[in-house]
This record gives C-alpha cells, sequence and structure tokens, in this order.
C-alpha cells in the first residue's frame, strides 16, 4: 500500500523493509446470509426443587414481530423439569417442535429458510437451600472425651427435606479439657425413599453447635 507520496506504507511481505509496517493477512470467512430471524421470547419460569415435575404451559411464550413472508408458525411449547437444572434452548424450539410457513402454504425449512433467536433462559429448577446444624452439649469435666455425634444430634434449622428424604450426617466435634469447641460437621448425605443419593440436589450450609467442658 503507497502513500499519497507513493511511498509504500506496508507490506503483505514477510520480509519487508525495516522503514516498512508489516502487515500479515489470514483466510478468514465471509457468510452471506438472506435468512430471517425470528425472535422467540421465553418467560421466566423458575422453581425450587421440590421433587415435583415442572412444565412449561402451551402459551409461556411470546413472538414479537414476525417476518413478513412468514404467514403462520405451528409450534406447542413443551418440556419439563423434576431435578435442578435448566432445559436446552435446542430442546425446546428445533426443527422438529417449530415448523413456519410462507403465504402460499409452503413449509419453510428451519435453520434454513430462517433462524429462530431464542431470548431468556429457559425452565429452571434451582437446588433446595437447607442449612444442617449440629447439636451444643455441655459436660462436666472428667477427663475422658466427650462427643454429641449422633443422628439426633444433627438436625434442620433452616429449611426442610423434601417429604420421603432423609439424611446421613457425620459429626466430628470432641472436647476433653475444660473449654469450649464447635461441635464440627465432616460431612451430609442425602438420600430419596429408594435411597438414591440426591446430596446433588441440595445447596447445603452448616451450623456449628459449640462442645462445652466445665
Amino acid at each position: 500500500m503507497y502513500d499519497a507520496s507513493g511511498k509504500i506504507i506496508f507490506s503483505t511481505d514477510n520480509n519487508p523493509d525495516d522503514n516498512m509496517i508489516n502487515i500479515i493477512l489470514q483466510p478468514g470467512k465471509i457468510t452471506i446470509t438472506n435468512k430471517e430471524v425470528i425472535e422467540f421470547y421465553l418467560y421466566h419460569k423458575e422453581k425450587v426443587y421440590s421433587g415435583n415435575t415442572v412444565s412449561y404451559s402451551p402459551d409461556e411464550y411470546y413472538i414479537k414481530e414476525m417476518p413478513a413472508y412468514i404467514s403462520r408458525i405451528d409450534f406447542n411449547l413443551q418440556g419439563s423439569l423434576s431435578i435442578p437444572g435448566t432445559l436446552s434452548v435446542e430442546d425446546i424450539v428445533n426443527e422438529n417442535t417449530f415448523k413456519a410457513y410462507d403465504s402460499n402454504g409452503n413449509l419453510l425449512v428451519f435453520g434454513e429458510d430462517y433462524v429462530v433467536n431464542v431470548n431468556g433462559t429457559p425452565l429452571t429448577i434451582t437446588r433446595r437451600n437447607i442449612t444442617v446444624a449440629s447439636a451444643s452439649a455441655s459436660f462436666k469435666y472428667n477427663g475422658k472425651e466427650q462427643t454429641a455425634n449422633s443422628q439426633k444430634d444433627a438436625t434442620i434449622s433452616i429449611g426442610s427435606l423434601i417429604s420421603g428424604h432423609t439424611m446421613n450426617v457425620i459429626i466430628t466435634g470432641s472436647i476433653t479439657d475444660v473449654g469450649k469447641k464447635e461441635n464440627t460437621i465432616k460431612s451430609v448425605i442425602i438420600f430419596d425413599s429408594e435411597g438414591n443419593n440426591v446430596t446433588d440436589y441440595y445447596n447445603i450450609a452448616l451450623e456449628y453447635g459449640t462442645l462445652t467442658v466445665y
């Protein structure tokens, strides 16, 4: 490339003169498309894990403006969840669930004649929040290790388990000498009514009791 005086100001040559700016051109790809974009909006739907199945209602979406050459669509909003997670956009809107037709009634090709841009967060189930607390206990000094670590020494102070779920809590706190110590919790495992580990479906906070020897 030259400036107004005819001097070379850069070159694509990989070995330019010192007074040149070296610009290396890399191959790229330019795509030109005439696909129409349908702006598709999902209503916000988020539930806390309860063990129940949460599903979309058929009308929990809207389309702001339909491209001019699309006369109608056939679409039935579907999708459900029963455990924490978020539905995939591709599972909601795809070539099997979304059909668009032109003014002559011809079926248009999903992804070729038009694309659907999904706005909003798909159906989501969030984890259930609970706080598990260990018991506090006091002991008169006798030189022996003291604990409060049975299953009855673990309770849920905030929130609740889903009906039929149980928890196994390992409490590791102990004390021997006069003073105070936290009644620490090593682990919490939650099972459903069939014995499946469902701990990942909960957000578990821990609250330590106090062990005291006097």
